[in-house]
């Protein structure tokens, strides 16, 4: 670390690390910052630029496996104020590592197609954004891999089920 720098490291009653977060010279979050469960197991660890949460975030289970994954971005406005937003794709999984859902962000909003599963790996729901709305045909499954329903919006407005099966027979 560089001159006038810090590390905060907190523990649990038991002894175990809590968290550990690095500071610059100013007193703000900068670096890598982690975070674990009482039992040792790590919980979180993120990327911080001058206290603005900044690139990649993954999250754990404290079994161990992972949890959640994501990358944030900062960027300012017109006016100088300045934001952290999702940006690129986010992947949350089950406990036992099975992917449970996946969708891109452009600056906070979500964006493109974002799926969902069942815990048995099994397509749950397919849903298409448009600038953080809703837009176009959403599609459920059941279990079982049956289509339950296709329901059609349009930015963000639903505007009525399509007939059973319509996606599929383009």
């Amino acid at each position: 670390m560089g001159k006038n720098e810090d590390v905060e490291i907190e523990y649990w009653c038991n002894g175990n690390k809590r968290s550990e977060v690095h500071y610059n010279r100013n007193g703000k979050e900068e670096g890598l910052r982690t975070d674990w469960y009482e039992s040792g197991a790590k919980e979180r660890e993120g990327h911080y630029k001058n206290g603005i949460a900044e690139g990649l975030r993954t999250d754990w289970y404290e079994s161990g496996a992972k949890k959640m994954e994501c990358r944030n971005k900062t960027w300012e406005d017109r006016v100088g104020n300045t934001y952290t937003n999702l940006h690129g794709k986010k992947t949350d999984w089950y406990e036992s590592g099975v992917k449970k859902s996946e969708c891109k962000y452009s600056t906070g909003r979500i964006t493109g197609i974002a799926n969902t599963w069942y815990e048995s790996g099994q397509m749950e729901f397919e849903i298409p954004f448009k600038i953080g709305a809703r837009h176009g045909v959403e599609i459920k499954w059941s279990e079982s891999g049956k289509i339950e329903s296709e329901d059609y919006y349009e930015k963000g407005s639903p505007k009525g089920k399509l007939p059973l099966n319509y996606t599929s027979k383009k």
